[in-house]
């Protein structure tokens, strides 16, 4: 504001709690400098220390020393932060990332290894010919249908791991573990899949080409949707927190104004 108050400054003194856990949370320490000062000389700390005797600032002077002791202590990280591109992720959370899409893998690789045998022994059609209105009508083995979607979701998890950690020092070796899962997992579905033909026009795919291709088309669009949303959802969340913070604005003006009029 036109006092040189920061988003920082101005939750702190508005004592929006909420607010400046979701700043020290969710932005990196390039974008929000917890030792930045006003006009006035005066960090968003002291400004809390200045009320001391209100519990809530106290509260909030307390989150604001835990996040400097944090910063100050901070070891570095194996994932550098990639400045440039705008996308930070803190280590504890890129961790707990990578523990879910292992276990998201290890559940879809599961499910092929211990597909019912009713889909296994079933009657499937070895060597037919299908149309292609029979993949949307759903006239194809369901083994298909469910070797796509399981397909996919191993697929893009194992992009996720391997994009997280590419910046690993040991990643050849993870990411010669990875390899091998995604050839076991490929042969693995390649026994379970039966063989048959989809005409399209004057070709003939395979059932195998026809699954990897849609397999790559899901989660290719898949991640594109997610994207937007993400990229949206963040856009309005900062939208929120900056309309939070006019509103703050205006209120503490217009109660310094009724201040100042009522001293004269």
């Amino acid at each position: 504001d036109k006092e040189g108050n920061s988003l920082l400054h101005l939750a702190a003194l508005n004592k929006l709690i909420v607010i400046v856990n979701l700043l020290l949370e969710g932005s990196s320490s390039d974008i929000i400098q917890i030792d930045s000062k006003n006009n006035q000389g005066q960090t968003a700390l002291d400004i809390c220390k200045a009320n001391s005797q209100d519990s809530v600032s106290n509260e909030i002077g307390s989150i604001l020393e835990r996040a400097a002791a944090r910063k100050q202590t901070a070891p570095v990280s194996e994932f550098p932060i990639d400045t440039t591109s705008g996308f930070w992720i803190p280590i504890e959370t890129k961790n707990v990332i990578l523990m879910v899409l292992g276990m998201i893998a290890t559940a879809f690789f599961a499910a092929t290894c211990d597909l019912p045998n009713s889909f296994v022994k079933g009657n499937h059609p070895q060597g037919q010919k299908f149309d292609a209105k029979d993949v949307i009508s759903g006239k194809l083995p369901t083994v298909v249908y469910l070797m796509i979607f399981n397909s996919a979701g191993f697929m893009t998890a194992m992009a996720a791991i391997i994009i997280l950690v590419w910046r690993l020092k040991l990643r050849t070796i993870l990411l010669s573990f990875v390899i091998c899962i995604c050839v076991v997992y490929v042969m693995l579905v390649d026994e379970v899949t039966p063989k048959f033909s989809v005409s399209v026009g004057k070709f003939s795919i395979s059932s195998m080409a026809l699954m990897w291709s849609l397999v790559a088309a899901l989660s290719l669009s898949g991640i594109s949707v997610l994207s937007l949303w993400g990229k949206y959802t963040s856009s309005l969340w900062r939208f929120i927190v900056w309309l939070s913070m006019k509103r703050a604005n205006c209120w503490s003006n217009n109660t310094l104004g009724d201040l100042e009029a009522s001293s004269i």
